[in-house]
């Protein structure tokens, strides 16, 4: 097991949960084009998550990677978990996200605090990536939680500015990429925290408004103090560990990050203003 890591999918089988939404989608085609069989299941978003379902998970050598994500229900998908090599865990909790985002959040933490409980309990290899607001193109048929996101201050989606004030991102090519480097990594183990970049929303603004100035995007934000400075999230693990960062904060701003996930929206005919 440890020796195949090292040398990319050469044939290996995984499954993919929750392959239909924003991140399992682009994690199925990164793995594809990486030469990985991939068994893929789609989430009823009406289920509720049972953390027994991880008894169906072979003990020997299984590679979960969690994506902060909720347990599926008791055995939902037990065919096509059975003899894969790796299972990336990438449901996410939708029931929440369109009721109150702050909830969605929630979920997950609480998600995977169970899941690290029934691990230890049960013997499962366990790896947990934690992103930031994950940001750029979708091909999923509708926004994600994080699209919203990211263009809310064209949209004019107030009720996300306080999620925008001091805040954390990354592309999704750098989350699916890290996905399989862990995977593919034989000394991987715990937590993971992935994210490149970290902002206030007056830089979130000012790159955009540079970078979109038709959409006169606001520039003020009532009671949030314009000296305010981003609180960073640390990638330092991940890093150590020898993962680069395809969009880094070096090279690349928030709004560039955004920028891809707007002209998606635009190509699909979702930017409603």
């Amino acid at each position: 097991m440890e020796e195949e890591r090292e040398h990319g999918g050469s044939g290996r089988t995984v499954c993919v949960t929750g392959a239909s939404g924003f991140i399992g989608s682009w994690l199925v085609m990164t793995l594809l084009q990486r030469g990985y069989h991939v068994r893929a299941t789609v989430r009823d978003p009406d289920n509720k998550s049972k953390v027994s379902h991880l008894l169906d998970l072979p003990k020997a050598g299984t590679h979960l990677t969690l994506w902060k994500a909720d347990i599926m229900e008791e055995g939902s998908f037990d065919d096509p978990i059975h003899g894969c090599d790796g299972v990336f865990h990438v449901a996410t909790p939708t029931e929440f996200s369109s009721k109150d985002p702050e909830m969605y959040f929630v979920g997950k933490t609480m998600a995977e605090k169970a899941a690290w409980e029934f691990a230890e309990e049960n013997g499962l290899d366990l790896i947990t990536i934690q992103p930031s607001i994950v940001i750029g193109p979708f091909i999923t048929p509708s926004k994600p939680l994080s699209i919203e996101l990211s263009i809310a201050l064209i949209t004019r989606n107030e009720r996300l500015y306080p999620m925008l004030t001091r805040a954390r991102a990354v592309h999704v090519v750098d989350v699916c990429n890290a996905h399989i480097y862990l995977l593919e990594h034989p000394q991987a183990k715990g937590r993971y925290i992935c994210s490149s970049h970290c902002f206030t929303i007056f830089d979130l603004s000012k790159s955009l408004s540079q970078k979109y100035p038709e959409f006169n995007i606001p520039t003020k934000f009532e009671s949030v103090d314009e000296s305010l400075k981003p609180i960073p999230a640390s990638s330092k693990k991940l890093l150590d560990l020898g993962f680069k960062f395809k969009y880094n904060s070096d090279e690349y701003d928030v709004g560039d990050l955004c920028s891809e996930a707007i002209e998606t929206c635009r190509e699909k005919g979702m930017l409603k203003l």
